[in-house]
């Protein structure tokens, strides 16, 4: 019986204040300009604790192979507006790759796909640099890649369909993207990949879809992945009911041919909730 653990990572957004990063990160190392950045109280507390709790939990598996796959906004980007720790790309890059290494050490094939243009820039240099470096396929981001694994077919881009701020209008955005990818396959003489995986919004969300092929009928599904970052001002702002940011990782434990969905996140309150009396 073979085993295989698809991991796929998103929205590190590495050295935002917010955002993951290591415990301790040096810029300018030996020059008059090196300066030493460290985790504030929610990074250590928060993220990077949850982040080594997932860590030791899947590579402490009993696997035959680990897929990895960097959903992309590993860094935060040159934001000097925004509470980032260093607005330096390359910075940002050797923290996410520090973090990554673990990981990308004990893989198999590491698989990646570009983040936002707001957060990598428009060509997207700093994730193609963090792919190169940890081994990635075609030591590049992709924007969209499809990579089967075991006979299933997982369809990876960083942006998805919107999940909808009311709840009773969740994942429809999905639902439909996912009947629209199964009938646009069938028009070119294939047929939809078994897993769509996103990121961006930093919430997990899972929508099966039953589509009819021809000789069959069958499921396919789509996944919004947690992230590695709490939610800043701009985005409580901006985003109507986001209460809470799911933080952490989901992994696909297959064996056979068959998948496991298996969560490793936690749901973390944004708001400040105060009982007066």
């Amino acid at each position: 019986m073979k085993r295989t653990i698809v991991l796929p990572i998103a929205d590190m957004h590495t050295m935002l204040k917010i955002g993951l990063m290591p415990p301790r990160v040096v810029e300018n190392e030996g020059t008059l300009y090196q300066v030493t950045h460290r985790q504030n109280k929610f990074q250590k507390e928060v993220l990077y604790k949850r982040w080594k709790k997932a860590q030791k939990h899947v590579l402490g598996l009993k696997y035959d192979e680990l897929i990895l796959l960097l959903m992309g906004d590993l860094v935060h980007g040159n934001k000097k507006d925004y509470q980032v720790y260093s607005s330096t790309m390359r910075t940002q890059a050797d923290a996410a790759i520090e973090l990554l290494l673990p990981y990308s050490n004990r893989a198999k094939k590491v698989y990646s796909v570009a983040g936002t243009k707001w957060h990598v820039g428009d060509e997207g240099s700093t994730e193609d640099r963090i792919a190169k470096e940890l081994g990635a396929y075609n030591r590049m981001a992709h924007l969209k890649l499809e990579v089967t694994i075991q006979g299933i077919r997982f369809m990876l881009q960083h942006k998805g369909p919107a999940l909808g701020s009311r709840a009773w209008l969740r994942g429809n955005g999905m639902r439909l993207t996912l009947k629209d990818a199964s009938i646009q396959a069938l028009q070119q003489g294939r047929t939809a990949s078994d897993i769509y995986l996103w990121g961006h919004f930093h919430t997990y969300h899972h929508e099966p879809v039953a589509v009819k092929e021809p000789n069959r009928d069958r499921v396919i599904h789509g996944f919004t992945l947690p992230g590695w970052s709490g939610a800043d001002e701009y985005a409580l702002e901006k985003v109507k009911n986001l209460e809470y940011s799911d933080i952490g990782l989901v992994y696909f434990d297959i064996q056979d041919g068959q998948w496991e969905l298996k969560k490793q996140y936690i749901r973390f309150d944004n708001i400040e909730r105060v009982n007066h009396g």
